[in-house]
């Protein structure tokens, strides 16, 4: 018995009588099962059932009894269903994704368990339906018995009035007005109630709640924009009682801005401000720490002694605020110029946090037109990576002025300044055009404006041919009820839609099936190592199957479940499902939607660096179970390296060494077994595996 079930027990082991009740209840479920059994076994006229309660051929095994169970039910015939399961469960009492007939016959979905209980809710039954159904999920997790738990649970809840408070929120991070200079942020949390917690939303976002419980752990990355942003969780309990609670973080993306004071006589001696809506931690020029003085609003005044220096030519600045962002720059001889001046028309991949290379050089501002414009950032620049650090230009800005960046504050920007260069650093995850404008409002609404456009561009991992490829395999089930298998199709091409959409895998049209898979024949069947490789440049490889499993019941609930397949070995790699009514194809096009999410939570990609090189045709890896990868999954091993140019470091640059799969997962390391390398040789450093 479960204390996630059933709330209301104590929080202790069940006693002895307690799970005598259960299995008294169990008992009691059984105890027809011989008459059950004479009855059915006898193979009735089903004529007037007709097209349900058909099975050929008819052997009177326990599985017969399911199927036709199943097939009962769909036609809506509870009693002779509940007959059927009751039989079936009498050999056979565990709920089974592949229960073992006999040899290596398998019977998929076994779920005798779940169906009495669906059945037996059917016959105005719902207390011991509940049970039954919560004892399927004890046994084997299931969409169909989470959807009919919840419902009928909420129905008892209505019944018997027993919901008297609402939901609570623990919530663990983020903390109140935490501040970050992540792009993202870990919401992490419970939701409790007296009765069961049904939903919870992050942002207006679904958190998936497999079934309802009296407590439901949470965690989701949130996306943040520069400055405040309000995250809002909303939990609702079965009663349709709902707790909101609202929690501000505060992102800094960006380095400190500085500004130094026209150079006086005594040039040695550096002065000016610097700002920071987080807070200034150091600045130091040429390695020596300047002294900083807070004046309020993030400002802060600086001085700098630099007459022990033998030289003031190319000394090199950094400040860095109190989350870690930072800025630097070069100065030199008095004057301050970028350590990013170089061009680079393409620019690679890069996940650094640190905000680098702003040369900065600004002095009180004098009459004039105020104007900005974009710098080291050019239209139609193509950048592999998934951000990138904006730097803009401020001349003649007025103390009422304030920065813009794509409608958003830029906090750093310190007004009254003749010039200055700041940071702004832009999430460019998405593939195509990104189109980026800054703007200076002045205190008397005057304008400047700069605009560019840029482009996104998949690094060589993340090309079409280097995502897992998945297609459809043609014997999708369309499940026991004759007049609804029309809809199986209907759901794959939703499904292959909202596949697409994502862009997650590469997904293969089904009309590309047979020539794939005849050619993947081929490549395997020829034995000449350059003709393999000539061909196999040519195909576009499948490396999972889904197998699809289909079935609308008798109320107008849907069940898909969907079984990954390696394409070479066979195997089985997971499965996902969902369940829920659909009357429409609003209601179609979501379930399939939160179907799409959980296959892609199925395989999550995740990288690790290559730990340890055994051969040509094997490698560890720091990837493990944690990451929540399994043996037989498709991986792809590929060099990281930094590209410098001119003395400036534009973030790595990534190489694909070969292809391969998990051949072992343990807890703290992975086996990967490559098939396809190339001929350069394989050192440690450097290397990582990446799931495809």
């Amino acid at each position: 018995m479960s204390k996630r079930f059933f709330p209301n027990l104590p929080n202790r082991n069940p006693t002895h009588h307690e799970m005598d009740v259960m299995t008294r209840i169990r008992l009691t479920a059984l105890c027809c099962v011989v008459l059950a059994a004479g009855c059915a076994t006898q193979s009735p006229d089903l004529s007037k059932y007709e097209p349900y309660g058909v099975v050929n051929p008819w052997r009177a095994r326990w599985w017969n009894y399911y199927e036709r169970g199943r097939s009962f039910a769909d036609g809506g015939y509870w009693k002779e269903a509940e007959a059927d399961f009751r039989v079936a469960l009498s050999k056979r009492s565990s709920d089974q994704r592949w229960a073992r007939t006999y040899g290596l016959h398998f019977v998929p979905e076994y779920f005798p368990n779940r169906e009495m209980g669906i059945a037996l809710l059917h016959l105005d039954q719902p207390e011991e339906g509940i049970t039954w159904l919560e004892a399927s999920y004890e046994d084997q997790p299931s969409a169909r018995a989470a959807y009919y738990l919840d419902t009928s649970r909420a129905e008892r809840v209505a019944r018997l009035g027993s919901d008297i408070g609402g939901p609570t929120i623990d919530l663990i991070s983020p903390t109140p007005s935490e501040a970050t200079r992540g792009l993202q942020l870990r919401v992490h949390g419970f939701a409790r109630d007296d009765t069961y917690v049904r939903s919870i939303r992050v942002n207006g976002v679904n958190t998936p709640v497999e079934i309802s419980a009296p407590e439901v752990e949470f965690e989701r990355l949130v996306d943040l924009r520069p400055g405040q942003n309000k995250i809002t969780i909303e939990v609702t309990d079965i009663a349709g009682k709902t707790e909101t609670i609202v929690v501000v973080a505060n992102a800094d993306h960006d380095g400190p801005a500085i500004s130094f004071d026209e150079p006086s006589e005594n040039i040695r001696l550096a002065r000016g401000v610097a700002r920071d809506s987080s807070g200034v931690d150091s600045l130091t020029i040429g390695g020596i720490s300047a002294a900083l003085t807070s004046v309020g609003a993030g400002l802060f005044e600086f001085e700098a002694d630099l007459a022990n220096l033998s030289s003031l030519s190319q000394l090199d600045i950094v400040c860095v605020d109190t989350l870690g962002n930072s800025t630097k720059g070069v100065w030199s001889d008095g004057l301050l110029v970028s350590a990013r001046e170089a061009r680079q028309r393409v620019r690679v991949a890069s996940n650094a946090t640190d905000i680098s290379g702003l040369g900065l050089f600004q002095v009180a501002a004098q009459p004039g037109a105020p104007s900005l414009a974009f710098i080291d950032l050019e239209e139609g620049d193509r950048y592999f990576r998934d951000e990138v650090s904006v730097g803009i230009e401020v001349e003649q800005s007025g103390i009422d002025d304030s920065l813009f960046v794509d409608g958003l504050p830029v906090d750093t920007f310190i007004p009254g300044r003749k010039s200055q260069r700041l940071s702004r650093r832009i999430s460019i995850s998405e593939e195509g055009e990104r189109a980026i404008a800054a703007e200076l409002r002045a205190g008397d609404e005057s304008r400047a404006r700069a605009d560019v456009t840029i482009f996104r561009e998949h690094t060589e991992i993340e090309q079409v041919g280097n995502k897992l490829s998945i297609a459809f395999a043609e014997n999708t089930w369309g499940g026991t009820n004759p007049e609804l298998i029309g809809e199986t199709s209907f759901v794959v091409v939703e499904l292959e839609n909202a596949i697409g959409d994502r862009k997650r895998f590469d997904i293969l049209n089904r009309s590309d099936l047979v020539s794939v898979l005849g050619e993947q024949e081929l490549i395997a069947a020829i034995g000449d190592k350059t003709a393999r490789e000539e061909i196999a440049n040519r195909v576009r490889p499948v490396d999972i199957f889904l197998k699809g499993m289909l079935r609308r019941d008798n109320d107008g609930i849907l069940d898909i479940l969907l079984y990954a397949v390696n394409s070479e070995t066979a195997l089985r790699l997971g499965q996902v499902e969902v369940s829920g009514r659909v009357e429409t194809v609003e209601e179609l096009t979501d379930l399939v939607s939160e179907l799409n999410l959980r296959l892609e939570q199925l395989f999550p990609v995740v990288r690790g660096r290559v730990i340890k090189y055994r051969s040509r045709n094997e490698v560890l890896s720091t990837l493990n179970r944690t990451q929540r990868i399994d043996e037989d999954w498709k991986c792809i091993l590929f060099r990281e390296t930094d590209l410098v140019v001119d003395g400036v470091n534009y973030g790595p640059e990534i190489t694909v060494i070969g292809y391969g799969s998990f051949s072992q997962v343990q807890r703290n390391l992975s086996k990967v077994r490559m098939k396809s390398v190339s001929e350069e040789p394989i050192e440690q450093e450097d290397y990582f595996v990446i799931t495809k």
